[in-house]
């Protein structure tokens, strides 16, 4: 969860793109999933898509999701510091599997470089949704743990779900009405969320997916 340094109006889970319609990413539900082998693009975004969840009514504003405001840095320039430039953000999850996610239809992603987190942010103003990325790739894995505390303690107000056997540890957060939420990811020294902002709320089973996905590309 950190700029969801924050996945989703932002872990995984853990920035929120702001007001749905600007660049701003999410960190809790963008703040913050670990898998020893991704499945093929092609069959995990049909696998991704097999996932679902009821179209979200408009719920009650759950304790706000910290967000932080950045600025768009071209897809492969240099990260923040301890953040090695040949990580893509952008990279780790296709447009489709993104779109997958919360059954919206997102174009490219946008990389965002805040620091020590790198974001991808998939966005759509009609209807407005976004999904977004955002991973730390530490030196050592202190880093990464303290930015899993970090993470759950943006989640306050949010409905955690351990997932038992998910890398080293794995929480999904959900809003109150489901309409934001996504799972947060720390697996050695490296930690992540896939944060979903409206849209259809997806399962489980498809957050796990995706963050299964992000781990098949993570060094």
């Amino acid at each position: 969860m950190s700029r969801l340094r924050w996945l989703i109006c932002g872990s995984a889970l853990l920035f929120v793109v702001g007001a749905c319609t600007s660049t701003t990413s999410t960190s809790a539900p963008s703040v913050a999933a670990s898998a020893s082998s991704a499945p093929s693009p092609a069959a995990s975004t049909s696998a991704v898509q097999g996932g679902g969840g009821q179209t979200p009514s408009e719920a009650p504003t759950p304790t706000p999701v910290p967000t932080t405001a950045v600025s768009p840095t071209p897809a492969g320039s240099q990260g923040g510091a301890g953040n090695p430039p040949s990580i893509d953000p952008c990279s780790l999850l296709t447009d489709e599997q993104a779109s997958a996610v919360n059954k919206v239809t997102y174009g490219p992603g946008v990389s965002h470089f805040p620091g020590r987190l790198s974001l991808c942010v998939w966005q759509s103003k009609s209807p407005p949704a976004s999904v977004t990325v955002e991973v730390l790739v530490a030196p050592e894995a202190t880093e990464a743990e303290t930015q899993w505390v970090a993470a759950q303690a943006a989640l306050h107000g949010f409905a955690l779900t351990k997932v038992p056997g998910f890398a080293d540890q794995a929480v999904i957060a959900r809003a109150p009405g489901g309409f934001t939420g996504g799972i947060y990811v720390r697996d050695g020294a490296t930690f992540f969320d896939v944060v979903y902002l409206r849209g259809t709320p997806p399962s489980d089973n498809v957050l796990k997916l995706a963050a299964t996905l992000v781990l098949g590309h993570l060094p």
